[in-house]
């Protein structure tokens, strides 16, 4: 039983933007097992909602899985308080929000996302879209909460430049990692895609671990005369949701997103980054 949930969880780990649809002979020579056991995994799977079925042999996410990630956005404490502050900071600045976690093979997943309603807006990542971890702000952030073997250990092969901007080097990398814990939060500037800066901080479960990061995506003109109160607003904000997260009661930081930046100090978010040095 539990080698089938695994390996229904591989399966489903092969579905990506990139590669929308899959079939039982693809399926089987990427997990190395018989193609009937994974005609069975794909029909199994599609059964329960969690993969459609397409033309004959082909297979594709389901909508249950829209309402599973709803639900679980729902009825988490992370959830419900982070759907509140980004629905708030979305209102108050119209700048596009995303919320990142984790997901497999070190990608960095979005899996929450508010569309700026200014008329000129940053495009969200889709939801459930890899990105890259070292050239976001909420890559940086999920970045900085790891130990320095693992980042280099991730980057072996080595450092894909996105844009002229982008950091392509471990050295230069270590170094901005180090700036983020410090710092208990990470900037982004033109270096995933032009014309598009942020920054990102990191929200923490009950053990004050980092599980997630949000950040705000703006056009470059509007960062260069907003940045500090862009940073402000989210920090302070994403502070307040992780207090609230651990703590289970309401603080002052969480419910007025212009609020000073406490934050900057080497406690809270950046001595949370700094344990995995």
């Amino acid at each position: 039983m539990l080698l089938t949930i695994s390996r229904a969880g591989r399966v489903l780990d092969l579905f990506s933007l990139e590669q929308q649809e899959w079939g039982a002979t693809a399926v089987a020579k990427e997990l190395d097992i018989a193609k009937s056991q994974a005609h069975q995994l794909l029909v199994s799977l599609a059964d329960v909602g969690l993969l459609q079925r397409l033309r004959p042999g082909r297979y594709r996410l389901g909508w249950r899985m829209l309402s599973l990630h709803a639900l679980l956005l729902d009825h988490s404490d992370l959830g419900r308080e982070t759907g509140r502050m980004m629905q708030s900071l979305g209102d108050r600045y119209g700048e596009t929000l995303q919320l990142a976690m984790w997901g497999p093979e070190d990608q960095v997943i979005c899996v929450a996302a508010n569309m700026g309603a200014l008329p000129v807006a940053i495009a969200p990542w889709p939801l459930g879209a890899g990105v890259p971890a070292h050239c976001t702000g909420a890559g940086k952030v999920l970045l900085a909460s790891r130990p320095w073997e693992e980042v280099r250990e991730t980057f072996a092969t080595g450092i894909a430049g996105m844009t002229e901007r982008t950091i392509v080097t471990t050295e230069r990398l270590r170094e901005e990692l180090a700036t983020v814990r410090r710092r208990g939060f990470a900037f982004e500037d033109e270096e995933y895609a032009l014309e598009t800066c942020g920054v990102a901080a990191p929200l923490l479960n009950r053990k004050g671990d980092v599980i997630a990061a949000l950040s705000m995506s703006v056009p470059a003109r509007r960062w260069q005369r907003g940045k500090h109160e862009y940073t402000r607003a989210l920090v302070v904000a994403v502070r307040g949701v992780s207090r609230l997260v651990r703590h289970g009661s309401q603080s002052d930081d969480a419910a007025r997103p212009g609020g000073e930046i406490a934050v900057l100090e080497p406690s809270g978010a950046a001595a949370r980054l700094a344990r995995s040095q």
